[in-house]
């Protein structure tokens, strides 16, 4: 191979990585857990997609809007009003995403889910301060505008999630291997 040919090989290779590297979603899945201090119990699964890595960088913080699915189930609800809601992502995509500096998730449920007419009943949880400095969530659960429960949620756990650049590392593998094999093929004959 010239000068040339190798530039452009190589080139092509880089690209390649990128382009593959990109055109992967880097879905993570998260849960969680929720005891109220009334009996309520929870359980959450969301999904964010991370190309970035961002949700590994301590310190990271998003307000909400990053999910590309997810649900939160509480049961027991103590008091009047249904004892057990499911909201969907439509529901709670308001939710707080915020990592710890020992790179910990921590997800903060918030939204509210309607029954519709003809009592328009809902229920709404609001994330309170996380505590300092393990910035455990709680979220307040209401009924109607009546307060039912205080929730204490546990650190997000990651139950899926890519490894990063697979994809992009076996497609430059096959063109370097590729390209090893030409050149072999190639090598002029002596004489």
């Amino acid at each position: 191979m010239t000068i040339p040919q190798t530039f452009r090989f190589t080139a092509l290779v880089l690209a390649l990585c990128l382009i593959s590297s990109a055109a992967s979603a880097a879905l993570v899945q998260l849960q969680i857990t929720g005891t109220g201090a009334n009996g309520t119990v929870g359980s959450g699964s969301f999904t964010v997609e991370d190309s970035d890595g961002n949700i590994y960088t301590p310190g990271y913080y998003a307000p909400g809007g990053i999910y590309y699915d997810g649900s939160l189930t509480l049961t027991n609800i103590p008091g009047g009003g249904p004892s057990s809601v499911t909201f969907s992502l439509i529901d709670i995509n308001a939710t707080i995403l915020m990592v710890d500096s020992n790179s910990v998730q921590y997800l903060g449920p918030y939204g509210g889910h309607g029954y519709g007419p003809p009592e328009e009943n809902h229920y709404d949880l609001t994330p309170s301060q996380p505590f300092s400095p393990s910035l455990v969530f709680q979220t307040s659960l209401a009924y109607n505008g009546s307060q039912k429960d205080l929730i204490t949620w546990s650190p997000a756990t990651i139950v899926s999630a890519p490894e990063p650049g697979a994809s992009a590392l076996v497609a430059s593998g096959l063109l370097i291997g590729g390209g090893v094999f030409r050149r072999r093929r190639r090598a002029p004959k002596t004489a």
